[in-house]
Formats: C-alpha cells, sequence, structure tokens
C-alpha cells in the first residue's frame, strides 16, 4: 500500500500491507504471518483493522496471504490450534510469558514488580511504616515531616522517584498498572528500553516535586503523574509523527483527560479515601507533552537533515 513509519531510535521502519474489515477475526492470519518469521501489528483506523509489518522486502507476499486468506484459499496449519494443555504447563506457559515480557519490557516490567511491592507494603504496614524509606520525604511516620532541603542533605536522593512505586489499595495499583503497562510498553518497543527509563525518571522526580509543593507534609504516592506524562508524550508524537505502535484508543485517552478533570475539580474525592494527587497528574501530563514536542522536533530533523 505504501504507507510507512520510521522509528528513529531503533532503525525500526513499519509498512502498511492491507486494511480489513473493522470486526475480522485476525488472529489466525497473525498466528501464520508470525510463523513466517514475519512481524505483523494491527491498528485500529476509524473504519478499518491495518496490518502492518517491518520487512519491506515482504510487503507483496503478505499482502497476498492476506488476499488469499479473506478468499479462503490460505491453508492454516490445524497442528497450530490451540490444544487443551494440562494445569503444569499452563503454569510452565504463563511463567514463560512472565519472563519475555522482562525480556523484551523490562523497564515496563520492572516498574510494574516494584510497585506491586510498594502496594505490598502499604496494605501490610500501619501508618505507612514499612514503606517509611519510599516517601518522598525523610522524618518520622507520625507526620513529622523533615523539608525536602533536609531531605537531601541526608543524601536520600531516591526519594525523589520512589513515592511512584506507592500506592493506597490494590484498586490503585491495578488501576495504574494497567495503564502503565499499555502506555509503557508502547514507548519502549518503540523507541528503546533507555528511552523510557529517562521519561520515567524525569516525569517521576518532576511530579513528584510539584505534588509535594502543592500539599507538602503529607503521604502520597502513585504511578499516576509517570502514565499521565506518557500519555502527554504519545498525544504529541502521534499528532505529528503517526507510528503503529504508538496509537492509542482515543476513547481511553478521552476518559484520562476526563479523569484528570474531575479529580481537579474536586469530585473524584468524594468516593475515595484521602485525595486525588492533582499536582502530580498536571506535572507529569506537562513533562510529557514537552519531552514529546522536543522528541517530535528531533526525528524529523533527522528524517530531513
Amino acid at each position: 500500500m505504501g504507507m510507512r513509519v520510521q522509528s528513529m531510535s531503533q532503525n525500526i521502519e513499519w509498512y502498511v500491507v492491507a486494511d480489513l474489515p473493522i470486526k475480522q477475526d485476525m488472529t489466525p492470519l497473525l498466528a501464520f504471518i508470525q510463523r513466517q518469521g514475519i512481524i505483523p501489528y494491527v491498528t485500529e483506523e476509524r473504519r478499518c483493522q491495518r496490518l502492518w509489518i517491518n520487512q519491506a522486502d515482504q510487503c507483496v507476499i503478505v499482502s497476498q496471504w492476506v488476499e488469499q486468506w479473506t478468499q479462503g484459499r490460505l491453508m492454516i496449519d490445524d497442528s497450530q490450534k490451540v490444544q487443551k494443555i494440562s494445569s503444569s504447563d499452563c503454569a510452565k506457559q504463563l511463567f514463560g510469558k512472565a519472563i519475555g515480557a522482562l525480556t523484551q519490557f523490562p523497564v515496563t516490567a520492572l516498574t510494574l514488580i516494584l510497585s506491586v511491592i510498594g502496594a505490598s507494603l502499604i496494605e501490610m504496614s500501619d501508618n505507612v511504616s514499612l514503606a517509611y524509606w519510599l516517601l518522598f520525604q525523610a522524618g518520622s511516620v507520625q507526620r513529622s515531616f523533615l523539608s525536602l532541603e533536609e531531605t537531601l542533605a541526608l543524601h536520600q536522593y531516591w526519594r525523589l522517584v520512589t513515592p511512584i512505586f506507592l500506592h493506597f489499595g490494590w484498586a490503585h495499583i491495578l488501576f495504574n498498572g494497567l495503564i502503565l503497562w499499555e502506555l509503557g510498553r508502547r514507548i519502549e518497543y518503540a523507541k528503546g528500553h533507555k528511552h523510557l527509563l529517562l521519561i520515567l525518571l524525569v516525569s517521576s522526580i518532576l511530579s513528584n516535586f510539584i505534588q509535594y509543593m502543592v500539599t507538602p507534609n503529607t503521604y502520597f504516592g502513585g504511578l499516576s503523574g509517570v502514565n499521565y506524562a506518557l500519555l502527554g508524550y504519545i498525544a504529541v508524537y502521534q499528532t505529528f509523527i503517526q507510528h503503529p505502535v504508538l496509537q492509542f484508543n482515543k476513547a481511553a485517552v478521552a476518559f484520562l483527560i476526563a479523569w484528570l478533570v474531575l479529580g481537579m475539580l474536586g469530585v473524584i474525592n468524594f468516593f475515595m479515601v484521602g485525595s486525588v494527587a492533582n499536582g502530580a497528574h498536571i506535572g507529569g501530563l506537562m513533562v510529557g507533552v514537552m519531552w514529546g514536542a522536543i522528541i517530535v522536533l528531533m526525528d524529523k530533523k533527522q528524517e530531513n537533515p
């Protein structure tokens, strides 16, 4: 079909090979393409599903496979169909997938693991005593906090980042974890491990600092500031450079923006214990938007030196 897009940081080019009906189940076709050693990727456009691959020399043959498959002429090996497996085999498969996720998306996966550990520390402790060393400010767990300057004077610099791993309830970590998994692994795959790690570090430090300025001497934590940074980054990047891997459901984007607005208006606070960390949300979104703009300029400069 001729359309292509390039990920500059990893030098990966993606090519459109076909558009198929929006409701068509492409699972057998995608499995067949993968077995041929080709990586397919599907995005949802306005009225169709768009199939991409990352090998230009295979576009013609894949297009032929798609045509044959839609006409019922492509023979797909029935031996590849899913068969019933034992519980032990299922456990082995799940373990294999977990190891695969750690290998393919190490920054995203390790961030999620540390966040689950942080949430567990909160759940197992009274008055966050077990999570004391992850709080933004040093001091006493009886809310006798040291200032940020005093905290940094103790050389406890990790506190600038570690509040992102704290979650107050399993619903909190589940909500934030799902969003991070969706956004983080897209960026990590498209732009690289170091790229995502740098976004996480910068956005966590700045969003935590802004929340500290808004509500000092309080407990706060969560991945939401980082998630809004990732959302802002993807939104800006996709506005100017379309990348199939970074495409994200617009309804999900609208929901997260609505959640941000409702949090700022104080509506969400009526339905939860504590309050929403609006400073972290806004700070993270600002970081992501600025970061996305910078990367767009850099990528366009590489495309047109």
